[in-house]
């Protein structure tokens, strides 16, 4: 596994954006997972996109988990933006939900997406 730091200044200074690359050869990684440390507005904590068209986002306290993401895409939208709320923002437009998890001091909900109702359906919730 393979870790990159970008460095992207904002309104208050240094904040680092790092890249942890998961390959299958030298060439070609598998999986690549963007995590964001600082004052970024977006509040997307972290990105991990795979090949195979999987892509999960972390906003806020919310775990989205998405199909039929291009992996190359994302890939350029980051490292050419250093922006993970651009990046959250074209996966959650051009791809399809499947999941998400909201996390709480108290537990976690878990719910799966509806392809007919366009909503999410809560499965289980731990306390």
């Amino acid at each position: 596994m393979t870790r990159v730091t970008l460095d992207k200044k904002d309104v208050y200074g240094f904040c680092k954006l790092d890249m942890i690359v998961t390959p299958a050869t030298e060439d070609t990684p598998t999986e690549v997972s963007f995590s964001s440390f600082g004052n970024y507005s977006s509040a997307v904590e972290y990105i991990t996109v795979k090949r195979n068209g999987q892509a999960y986002v972390k906003w806020g306290e919310t775990l989205y988990s998405y199909k039929g993401v291009d992996f190359y895409d994302v890939l350029e939208i980051v490292t050419e933006t250093l922006s993970l709320g651009k990046a959250g923002n074209f996966i959650k437009k051009n791809s399809e939900p499947e999941s998400k998890t909201v996390f709480a001091e108290s537990g976690y909900t878990f719910s799966v997406f509806n392809e007919e109702t366009f909503t999410y359906q809560e499965i289980r919730t731990t306390v």
